[in-house]
C-alpha cells in the first residue's frame, strides 16, 4: 500500500491553489473537470460536477488535490486543531523563518505568532514548527527539525 494524496474542498479554488503554488512552490500535476455519471456514483452525490486539481512539490509523489464542486455544503465552522476529523497538514521545511517571513508577507494568517522550539524531552525536542490557515481556514503545520 502507498500514501496517495489528500484533498481539500474550496470554496474558491484558484485562490487556494495560487496559496500552494506561491507558498511551497508546487507545480501542478493535473487540472480536470469532473462531472460523469461513474464520478457522481463513485462519491455518492447525484449530478456532481467538479474542477479537481492535484498539485505536488517537486521529486515528491505526494498529491495535494485541491477540488471546487459546483454545487458545495458549507461546514459553517471554523477549524480549530482541537476539532474532530482531519484537521491539518502538514509539511517539513528546511528554513522554517524564512517560510514564515514569506507567509506574514502573503497575508496568511498565522496561528503561530512565530515558529516554535521544542525544548521537552519528548520524541518530538529539537524541532521547530508552527501553524498557519490557508485563505480557506484549512490548518497547515510546517516543521523543521
Amino acid at each position: 500500500m502507498k500514501f496517495k494524496h489528500v484533498a481539500i474542498i474550496c470554496e474558491d479554488i484558484d485562490l487556494v491553489l495560487q496559496f500552494y503554488v506561491d507558498v511551497f512552490d508546487m507545480n501542478v500535476v493535473k487540472d480536470i473537470f469532473l462531472d460523469s455519471k461513474e464520478f457522481s456514483k463513485g462519491i455518492g452525490v447525484k449530478g456532481a460536477q467538479a474542477r479537481t486539481v492535484h498539485l505536488s512539490l517537486q521529486d515528491d509523489d505526494f498529491i495535494l488535490e485541491l477540488t471546487q464542486y459546483q454545487e458545495s455544503i458549507s461546514s459553517g465552522v471554523d477549524s480549530y486543531a482541537n476539532m474532530f476529523g482531519i484537521r491539518h497538514i502538514a509539511f517539513s521545511v528546511e528554513d522554517i523563518y524564512s517560510l514564515w517571513i514569506k507567509l506574514e508577507a502573503l497575508g496568511a494568517e498565522l496561528i503561530s505568532e512565530e515558529p516554535v522550539f521544542i525544548k521537552s524531552s519528548s520524541e518530538s525536542s529539537g524541532l521547530y514548527f508552527g501553524y498557519c490557515k490557508d485563505p480557506e481556514g484549512n490548518i497547515i503545520e510546517f516543521i523543521e527539525n
